[in-house]
């Protein structure tokens, strides 16, 4: 991709002014060119207080499209978290959360506007139907995950017996030998942390994971080249 001089200039512009506004960004930490490549940004976004993201630092992935500021950038949460909003997944923000972006915006007050997600879902705009459900019906159940991934992936140090229960409850699922500790987090998530339905979830996907391996092993052996 290659942005035009504009662009490039406006992003520069954008950047020393978010330079110059700190303390001033409401929770917007910083956002920066990864080795002086400027279609290479990251931002970093701090959990509002009196919220399960309370305490901490969520990365961001910061795409740049050509036409900006036409087009709004796309934003990804490299930092993993459980919120209806992103893909538990892949980090990426529902569309729907774009909807409201015009040229006069900036990568700064899209960033802020990603950190007022965290405080105010819009449930509309779901990334994830299960994990919507959770947050709408069980908040209980949604409200120790996500403080769970909190504590695991966002750098908060806060220590508790029941984050004591979930390190065991992944260990178990890890010892099976069927996923590593980052797929037994997000197996529990979406089954309340029950081990035996976590489990049996990955077990059915790697049956259907091999069984395509092997439907495309017994394709090529009778593809002619």
């Amino acid at each position: 991709m290659a942005l035009s001089d504009t662009t490039i200039n406006r992003l520069l512009v954008e950047l020393t002014n978010m330079t110059k506004e700190t303390g001033r960004n409401h929770g917007v930490v910083f956002w920066e060119m990864f080795e002086n490549h400027v279609e290479a940004l990251t931002g970093t976004i701090v959990g509002p207080a009196g919220t399960v993201y309370e305490g901490g630092n969520f990365l961001l992935d910061i795409e740049v499209p050509e036409d900006y500021p036409q087009r709004p950038p796309i934003l990804r949460f490299m930092t993993k978290i459980w919120h209806p909003n992103v893909c538990p997944i892949t980090g990426k923000l529902h569309p729907g959360f774009y909807r409201t972006w015009c040229e006069s915006m900036t990568i700064r007050t899209l960033l802020m506007g990603a950190r007022r997600l965290l405080r105010s879902p819009l449930l509309e705009d779901p990334s994830n139907a299960v994990l919507t459900c959770q947050f709408v019906n069980k908040r209980d159940q949604f409200d120790l995950t996500a403080r769970y991934w909190l504590r695991v992936y966002a750098n908060d140090n806060a220590t508790s017996t029941e984050y004591t229960e979930m390190d065991n409850k992944v260990a178990q699922l890890v010892e099976t030998g069927c996923c590593d500790e980052m797929a037994a987090r997000n197996a529990l998530a979406f089954v309340e942390w029950d081990v035996e339905r976590a489990f049996e979830n990955l077990w059915d996907s790697s049956q259907l994971e091999d069984r395509d391996q092997e439907l495309s092993a017994i394709q090529d052996a009778f593809t002619f080249k």
